[in-house]
Protein backbone atom coordinates (compact mmCIF):
# COMPACT_ATOMS: atom_id res chain seq x y z
CA UNK A 1 0.00 0.00 0.00
CA UNK A 2 1.08 3.31 -0.75
CA UNK A 3 2.48 5.50 2.50
CA UNK A 4 2.45 2.31 4.71
CA UNK A 5 5.82 1.26 6.36
CA UNK A 6 4.62 -2.63 7.03
CA UNK A 7 5.54 -1.86 10.56
CA UNK A 8 2.58 -0.52 11.94
CA UNK A 9 -0.83 -1.48 11.55
CA UNK A 10 -2.44 -0.73 8.21
CA UNK A 11 -5.37 1.99 8.44
CA UNK A 12 -8.88 0.98 8.24
CA UNK A 13 -9.92 0.80 4.39
CA UNK A 14 -12.97 2.66 3.79
CA UNK A 15 -14.43 -0.17 2.44
CA UNK A 16 -14.41 -1.99 5.71
CA UNK A 17 -17.29 0.00 6.87
CA UNK A 18 -19.03 -0.45 4.16
CA UNK A 19 -19.29 -4.01 4.00
CA UNK A 20 -22.27 -5.63 2.03
CA UNK A 21 -24.68 -7.92 4.31
CA UNK A 22 -23.99 -11.69 4.59
CA UNK A 23 -25.41 -13.64 1.90
CA UNK A 24 -28.71 -14.99 4.55
CA UNK A 25 -29.17 -11.38 5.77
CA UNK A 26 -29.61 -10.95 1.74
CA UNK A 27 -33.45 -10.25 0.78
CA UNK A 28 -34.47 -12.81 -1.92
CA UNK A 29 -37.14 -12.74 -4.30
CA UNK A 30 -38.58 -9.69 -5.89
CA UNK A 31 -40.39 -8.54 -3.23
CA UNK A 32 -38.32 -8.87 -0.43
CA UNK A 33 -35.87 -6.60 -2.82
CA UNK A 34 -38.01 -3.86 -3.63
CA UNK A 35 -39.30 -3.98 0.31
CA UNK A 36 -34.96 -3.71 1.16
CA UNK A 37 -34.77 -0.69 -1.36
CA UNK A 38 -33.36 -2.68 -4.20
CA UNK A 39 -34.88 -1.63 -7.30
CA UNK A 40 -35.28 -4.86 -9.71
CA UNK A 41 -36.81 -5.66 -12.55
CA UNK A 42 -38.96 -8.45 -12.69
CA UNK A 43 -40.28 -10.66 -15.31
CA UNK A 44 -43.89 -8.72 -15.50
CA UNK A 45 -42.03 -5.55 -15.48
CA UNK A 46 -40.18 -6.77 -18.47
CA UNK A 47 -43.59 -8.26 -19.71
CA UNK A 48 -45.07 -4.94 -19.97
CA UNK A 49 -42.28 -3.11 -21.33
CA UNK A 50 -42.16 -5.52 -24.41
CA UNK A 51 -45.88 -5.30 -24.59
CA UNK A 52 -45.76 -1.52 -24.08
CA UNK A 53 -42.66 -1.63 -26.86
CA UNK A 54 -44.74 -3.59 -29.27
CA UNK A 55 -43.23 -4.91 -32.27
CA UNK A 56 -40.25 -2.54 -31.61
CA UNK A 57 -36.67 -3.89 -33.70
CA UNK A 58 -34.18 -4.12 -30.27
CA UNK A 59 -31.57 -6.10 -32.98
CA UNK A 60 -31.62 -3.04 -35.76
CA UNK A 61 -27.99 -1.78 -36.19
CA UNK A 62 -28.16 2.11 -36.25
CA UNK A 63 -24.05 2.51 -36.99
CA UNK A 64 -23.92 4.40 -33.61
CA UNK A 65 -23.01 1.38 -31.38
CA UNK A 66 -26.59 0.80 -30.46
CA UNK A 67 -27.13 4.13 -28.98
CA UNK A 68 -29.60 5.56 -30.93
CA UNK A 69 -31.79 2.10 -30.66
CA UNK A 70 -31.37 2.52 -27.04
CA UNK A 71 -32.45 6.46 -27.12
CA UNK A 72 -35.31 5.77 -29.54
CA UNK A 73 -36.34 3.10 -26.89
CA UNK A 74 -36.56 4.91 -24.04
CA UNK A 75 -38.69 7.96 -25.87
CA UNK A 76 -41.15 5.04 -27.17
CA UNK A 77 -41.18 3.42 -23.50
CA UNK A 78 -42.11 7.11 -21.84
CA UNK A 79 -44.61 7.93 -24.55
CA UNK A 80 -46.22 4.67 -23.82
CA UNK A 81 -46.31 5.04 -20.11
CA UNK A 82 -47.85 8.55 -20.80
CA UNK A 83 -50.52 7.10 -22.31
CA UNK A 84 -51.46 4.14 -20.02
CA UNK A 85 -51.36 7.10 -17.51
CA UNK A 86 -52.98 10.33 -18.80
CA UNK A 87 -57.02 10.62 -18.29
CA UNK A 88 -59.33 9.05 -21.21
CA UNK A 89 -60.42 12.47 -22.27
CA UNK A 90 -57.35 13.73 -23.58
CA UNK A 91 -56.48 13.30 -27.47
CA UNK A 92 -53.65 10.67 -28.39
Amino acid sequence: MYGFDGEERAPPSSLESNEPLERMEQPTGTTAEREGGILVNGEDDLGYAKEVLGDFDYDRDDGNWGIEVYCEAVLLMIRGLMRSTAPTNLPK
